[in-house]
């Protein structure tokens, strides 16, 4: 009877880890398609707007963000 439960939990513990690496793997897989894909979207909007647009757009946020911390905090 013992070793039945074991190999039971011996046999859960497997597919546990099995369960966590595909989730693992899949989050992972995610995260580099978002990631190219963001990327892809910036290069896109960069080449349509123009670096300098760009860069002054970003700073403009950049500098909203550092208010709006200010005033919360």
């Amino acid at each position: 009877m013992k070793t039945d439960r074991r190999s039971l939990t011996l046999q859960a513990r497997r597919l546990l880890a099995v369960i966590v690496a595909a989730v693992l793997t899949a989050l992972v897989w995610v995260g580099h398609v978002l990631t190219l894909f963001v990327g892809a979207a910036d290069a896109l909007v960069t080449a349509r707007l123009g670096v300098p647009r760009v860069a002054y757009i970003c700073g403009r946020l950049a500098e909203v963000v550092r208010q709006t911390w200010k005033e919360e905090v």
